[in-house]
C-alpha cells in the first residue's frame, strides 16, 4: 500500500459488514507512525508469492521502547526492508519499530523458524543503514543501466560531445574461435566487430580505450584500433553484433576468460610522442631497433596503436615491450610519427603472453548416434535458436538416471559456445551444492547471476534441480520448509534476473513430479514453459554409451 510518501506491506484478509467495499482499515496508531490519514486515497497492489523470510533485523525507535521489547511478532506476517511496525505489549501499550533487514530478499513472509534480532536504537538516526551495501563501481553501474534502457525501450542520455559516440559495450571473443574460412589480417591491437564502425572527422576516429567490466580490484585497460568484418555469413552477423574479436593474447594481458565484458570509449586525442624505448634482452638488442622501424613502416597504413608494456613479437623472432616518453600509456603509429620518432633500448628480461585460451570441445558422440538423445538435442536448440538467433527460454529436462540427460546438457553448451553463437554458459551441479545454508545459496547464486549478466547473453545450466527444490509429501518438516525457502529464493532471484536480462535456464530433474511447487507449477504461469522428456535407453543403446565411457579411460597395468 502506498501514498506519495510511504509504502509499506501488511497481510489482509476480509471483515464482512464492518469496511465499505472500497475501503481498508488499519489500526489508528500504526496509521499514523506510517504517515497515512484517515480517508486518504492510497494505492493498493497484490503481491504474489512473498518468500519466507531467514532472519529479520529490527530496531526500535526509542530507548524505553527496546527495554519493554521482549519477543516478537506474532501479530506481523508480511515485513519489508525499512518498514515501521507497531507492537503491541498489552492492550493500550505500543512499540514502534524499524525493520533494518530482510534476509535473503525483502518483502518476504514471517515463519516459526524466522530468526529475530533486536538491535538498540541509534541516537543520531532512524533511517535505514546502507552502509554495509556495497556499492558497484561507477563503469558498472552505468552498464546495469545501459541494459535497463534497452529493456524498457528508454533513452540511454545525452551523446557526450567530447566523443562523438556513446559508450559501446561488447563481449570479448578471441579471434581463434573462428573458422578459417575467415580472411583477417590479424594484428594485436585491432578488435572486430560485425557493426561499422562510425566514421568521424579526425584522424583517430577509429582508436578506443578497452576497460574490463569482469576485473576486481585495480582497473585493466588497454587501447585497440576498431575495424569490422567484410562479407560475413548473415548467421555469423546476426549472432554477433554485440561482440567484439580480439587476438587471444588480450586475455592473457587483461587476465580474463571467454566471454569477457568490455566497455569502448573514443579517445579524444592523440597523445605527444617523441621517442620510443625498446626493452628486450640484451642478445636481441643489436638488431631490434632496425626490425622495429621495419615492422612499423610494414604495419602503419592504415595508422596502428601501440600500447605501453603490451609484451610482443617481431616476425616471430624478437620479443619486446615498448614505453613511451612521459610515461603514456599507447602511442598511435603513422608514416608521420615514424620520420620523426627517436628510439633508444634497455636490456630486460620479457617474457611473452601465454596463451590461455582454452580450446573449444568438440560436441558429444553420444548425441549423434543414439537417436533418441539426438531428437532431444535437437528440440531444445530449437527453442533456444528458433530465430536464428539465441533467445531467452528456460527449459526442463526430465528422465531416469542413465537416460543421457548429462550428454544432452553438455553438448547444448558446446554448441552455444561455439562458431556462430559463442553464448555464455554456466553449469552447476546441484549435488555439490546441497547442504549449504540458505545465506550460503543465495549469495552463490547472486554472484552467478552477477557473472552471468556481464557475459549476457548467457544459459544457466542446472543439473539435477530437485535436489535443492525437492517437494516433501505429508506433514510440515524443518526440510519442507527448507526446500519451500530454496525454492521460492531461486524463483524470485530468477524471475528479477530475466525481466532485464539475457539469461535462459536450462534445468534437469528425474522428475517434474519431485520439483517444489515455489519452482515449477503444472498449471498456470510459472518459470519453465519448456519441458522435455528423455525416454528409457534400448539394450544397444545402453551397451554403446558404455563403449563410449570405457573408451575415455585409458588402463595403465604395474607389472612388478
Amino acid at each position: 500500500m502506498t501514498n506519495d510518501s510511504t509504502e509499506a506491506f501488511f497481510s489482509a484478509k476480509v471483515i464482512s459488514n464492518i469496511v465499505e467495499f472500497d475501503s481498508i482499515a488499519i489500526n489508528s496508531t500504526y496509521a499514523k507512525l506510517l504517515g497515512f490519514q484517515e480517508n486518504e486515497l492510497v494505492n493498493v497492489s497484490n503481491v504474489s508469492q512473498s518468500p519466507v523470510v531467514t532472519c529479520v533485523i529490527i530496531k526500535p525507535l526509542t530507548q524505553p521502547d527496546y527495554e519493554v521489547l521482549s519477543n516478537l511478532l506474532d501479530q506481523v506476517r508480511v515485513i519489508h526492508s525499512g518498514q515501521k511496525l507497531v507492537i503491541w505489549i498489552g492492550n493500550s501499550l505500543t512499540v514502534s519499530v524499524m525493520v533494518e533487514n530482510v534476509q535473503p530478499v525483502s518483502p518476504g513472509a514471517l515463519d516459526f523458524l524466522t530468526e529475530v534480532v533486536i538491535e538498540p536504537p541509534h541516537n543520531s538516526s532512524h533511517v535505514l543503514n546502507n552502509c554495509k551495501v556495497a556499492e558497484k563501481p561507477q563503469i558498472l553501474q552505468e552498464y546495469i543501466s545501459f541494459f535497463k534502457s534497452i529493456s524498457s525501450n528508454e533513452d540511454i542520455g545525452p551523446v557526450n560531445s567530447e566523443t562523438r559516440i556513446r559508450d559501446r559495450y561488447y563481449r570479448l571473443i578471441p579471434l581463434s574461435f573462428l573458422p578459417s574460412s575467415f580472411k583477417i589480417k590479424s594484428n594485436v591491437f585491432t578488435g572486430y566487430i560485425c557493426e561499422t564502425v562510425p566514421d568521424c572527422d579526425n584522424e583517430i576516429s577509429n582508436f578506443f580505450k578497452m576497460t574490463l567490466l569482469n576485473s576486481i580490484g585495480e582497473e585493466k585497460e588497454m587501447f585497440i584500433r576498431l575495424s569490422n568484418f567484410v562479407d560475413v555469413p548473415v548467421e555469423f552477423y546476426n549472432n554477433n553484433l554485440g561482440n567484439l574479436f580480439v587476438d587471444n593474447s588480450v586475455f592473457s594481458f587483461l587476465q580474463c576468460d571467454f566471454p569477457a565484458r568490455v566497455v569502448l570509449q573514443k579517445i579524444p586525442r592523440s597523445p605527444s610522442v617523441k621517442e620510443i624505448e625498446i626493452h628486450s634482452t640484451k642478445s636481441y638488442l643489436i638488431n631490434l631497433v632496425e626490425e622495429l622501424k621495419k615492422y612499423l613502416a610494414d604495419h602503419c597504413v592504415p595508422p596502428i596503436i601501440i600500447n605501453a608494456k603490451y609484451p610482443i613479437s617481431i616476425n616471430g623472432r624478437f620479443h619486446c615491450f615498448l614505453t613511451f616518453s612521459h610515461n603514456v600509456k599507447f602511442c598511435i603509429v603513422d608514416q608521420e610519427f615514424l620520420r620523426n620518432c627517436s628510439y633508444s633500448v634497455c636490456d630486460e628480461f620479457v617474457t611473452s603472453l601465454e596463451d590461455i585460451v582454452k580450446k573449444r570441445e568438440t560436441s558429444n558422440e553420444m548425441c549423434f548416434t543414439i537417436a533418441p538423445v539426438k531428437s532431444i538435442c535437437d528440440n531444445i536448440l530449437s527453442v533456444l535458436l528458433k530465430t536464428g538467433v539465441f533467445e531467452v527460454e528456460n527449459i526442463i529436462l526430465s528422465g531416469r538416471p542413465g537416460t543421457g540427460k548429462s550428454s544432452v546438457m553438455e553438448n547444448i553448451s558446446r554448441t552455444l559456445n561455439s562458431y556462430p553463437y559463442f553464448i555464455k554458459t554456466e553449469r552447476v551441479y546441484c549435488k555439490n551444492i546441497k547442504g549449504k545454508t540458505l545465506e550460503s545459496l543465495h549469495k552463490f547464486f547472486t554472484d552467478l547471476l552477477s557473472n552471468l549478466i556481464l557475459s549476457q547473453p548467457a544459459l544457466l545450466i542446472l543439473d539435477d534441480l530437485q535436489v535443492l527444490c525437492e517437494v516433501w509429501e505429508g506433514e510440515e518438516t524443518p526440510n519442507t520448509i527448507f526446500s519451500n525457502r530454496v525454492s521460492e529464493m531461486l524463483h524470485t532471484l530468477f524471475i528479477d534476473t530475466q525481466k532485464v536480462h539475457a539469461v535462459g535456464i536450462l534445468a534437469s530433474t528425474d522428475l517434474v513430479s519431485k520439483l517444489n511447487k515455489h519452482i515449477y507449477r503444472s498449471r498456470g504461469n510459472h518459470l519453465y514453459k519448456n519441458v522435455f522428456t528423455m525416454e528409457d535407453l534400448n539394450k544397444v543403446s545402453r551397451l554403446y554409451v558404455v563403449k563410449i565411457s570405457v573408451s575415455n579411460f585409458i588402463l595403465v597395468v604395474d607389472i612388478g
